[in-house]
């Protein structure tokens, strides 16, 4: 913990560093409060869940690194990454969390242009001094992918002001020609892969040229999840797709994975389409196959057998009505019950107890 929260310490004041000091005074309280929640969130995470304390501990040591333009180790640790292959506790990749680092914290709200231009100096900085490395293109445009969200907000579209809407859509194509200006180096990384994917599913790109952009990332990186998680998300009924599109993109996937995973993707895409509240009607009015999302989890549970993969499976299984599946993996739950791993809806008591009644 000591090493954690040192990092989360020291890039919130760190990051100040180079900003006018009314904007300091304006956002004091602000850092204080994401100072005290972000301790506490992480110390409790340490203590139920490997895979969340590992992602706090990935984020934040990007983050200060970054703050302290500690460029060489930033690409030392992306390159190792990126070579390497080397997973989190759940089987997700480490070179995604050490992306994430580059995005503003989740509990850091109404942040000021004087932050996102210090953001983008930085890694523009970091770019000039190493032009032949990937890592610094795709954090730049992450950096600017970021600032587009945080501008129009995660509500729905009819909700979104013009004024939002329009330089959402600046920031998006700004990212977009920045990672295409740099393609020839960026494209080593996978990540940029995922990064354009995000930004094509965004613009609404013809699904022509979606499905060439996402051949040409199968073949950069064939086991990256990114690309999945970006292709899942473009099939979504809630952008571009359908059901029946999504489930024939999560089924095109195993094709190209199963000799390392099994058919784990299929189970981790509908994972990711968690996200776009797809779950709650999952097993009514989609396309899943619950069969083959069972192949799905025990493919990955094989291989990471971590509480955070076996609780949100025992979430998927309750919601699937599949008391079997449920009651197996709630007795592999050994630790501390992982909250944001289930819903109030599906909470662990309320499948635990329909699991095991009458039993």
């Amino acid at each position: 913990m000591i090493w954690t929260e040192h990092l989360f310490l020291g890039v919130l004041f760190r990051d100040l560093q180079g900003v006018p000091m009314w904007f300091v005074i304006d956002n004091k309280i602000r850092y204080i409060v994401l100072i005290l929640s972000g301790l506490l969130v992480l110390c409790f995470s340490q203590a139920i869940a490997d895979e969340l304390s590992e992602r706090a501990d990935l984020f934040n040591k990007t983050r200060v690194l970054f703050s302290e333009r500690n460029f060489e180790e930033l690409s030392r640790i992306s390159d190792h990454y990126r070579d390497s292959g080397e997973r989190m506790s759940s089987g997700l990749w480490k070179l995604d969390y050490f992306y994430k680092g580059f995005s503003a914290p989740d509990r850091m709200f109404n942040i000021s242009q004087d932050y996102w231009s210090m953001m983008e100096n930085r890694a523009l900085s970091w770019a000039k001094k190493q032009p032949g490395s990937p890592t610094p293109h795709i954090a730049y445009a992450i950096i600017l992918q970021d600032q587009a969200w945080r501008v129009r907000g995660t509500r729905y579209a009819n909700t979104v002001t013009q004024e939002q809407r329009i330089k959402f859509h600046k920031l998006i194509a700004k990212a977009r020609a920045y990672l295409l200006r740099h393609r020839e180096v960026g494209s080593k990384d996978p990540h940029w892969y995922a990064n354009m994917l995000d930004i094509a599913k965004v613009e609404a790109w013809p699904k022509k040229d979606f499905e060439a952009l996402f051949s040409e990332a199968i073949q950069a990186g064939p086991y990256y999840y990114g690309s999945y998680f970006s292709g899942g998300g473009y099939y979504h009924p809630s952008w571009h797709g359908t059901v029946q599109e999504l489930e024939d993109f999560a089924r095109k996937a195993i094709e190209y994975t199963e000799d390392q995973e099994g058919k784990g993707i299929y189970a981790r895409i509908y994972w990711s389409a968690n996200h776009g509240s797809l779950w709650m009607v999952a097993f009514t009015k989609s396309r899943v196959s619950w069969s083959l999302m069972k192949e799905g989890i025990d493919d990955v549970l094989s291989r990471y057998p971590d509480q955070w993969n076996i609780q949100n499976f025992a979430h998927f299984s309750c919601q699937a009505m599949d008391k079997e599946k449920t009651k197996e993996l709630i007795n592999r739950i050994d630790d501390a019950i992982i909250e944001s791993a289930w819903t109030q809806v599906f909470s662990y008591e309320k499948c635990k107890g329909w699991a095991f009644r009458n039993t």
